[in-house]
């Protein structure tokens, strides 16, 4: 019963953690895109135009 009770309370701290270290991850995503970067998904869009 004891044993049980343990192995869910380490789940729950596992899942915790995990699901914290996801968050953290999508908050890195939305940083702002350097200007080269942007230039180049433009030129991109616009496509070769010599090929």
């Amino acid at each position: 019963m004891k044993t049980n009770r343990n192995i869910i309370i380490i789940l729950i701290i596992v899942l915790a953690i995990l699901g914290s270290i996801l968050w953290y991850r999508e908050l890195g995503t939305n940083r702002e895109v350097p200007k080269r970067a942007q230039y180049v998904y433009i030129f991109q869009l616009r496509g070769d135009k010599n090929g």
